[in-house]
């Protein structure tokens, strides 16, 4: 990574959410 884009990607901020959401939910179940 030379450098770095000045904002990350809609995309990667969305699957990131889905993420930590989906994990949120398996620990509270």
């Amino acid at each position: 990574m030379a450098r770095a884009p000045p904002r990350p990607s809609a995309a990667a901020t969305t699957v990131a959410r889905l993420h930590t959401a989906a994990a949120l939910a398996s620990t509270t179940e």
